[in-house]
């Protein structure tokens, strides 16, 4: 039997979240959390993509793309050919 508690884990835990912090953004990008605040910092992202809300930026999933090609960029992150190559 499957109790409540159980079953709101399991959507929990399957449902993507629409929303990522800095350190969830990193984890994903492989990134370094400080690496993506510089992004926005030194104002190479808009602060009204990514806003601060109690403490926090608050980064919507399709940015993701937007911040790795920036890290990539300022040579943060491998470039697209140097991880084809090394596969």
């Amino acid at each position: 039997m499957v109790t409540a508690a159980v079953l709101a884990t399991t959507i929990t835990m399957t449902v993507e979240q629409p929303y990522l912090t800095v350190s969830d953004a990193a984890r994903e990008l492989g990134a370094k959390p400080r690496d993506i605040s510089d992004l926005f910092y030194k104002r190479l992202l808009r602060d009204d993509l990514a806003p601060i809300i109690s403490g926090r930026r608050v980064i919507q999933r399709p940015l993701l793309n937007v911040i790795a090609m920036e890290l990539r960029r300022a040579g943060k992150l491998p470039r697209l050919r140097e991880v084809a190559r090394a596969n």
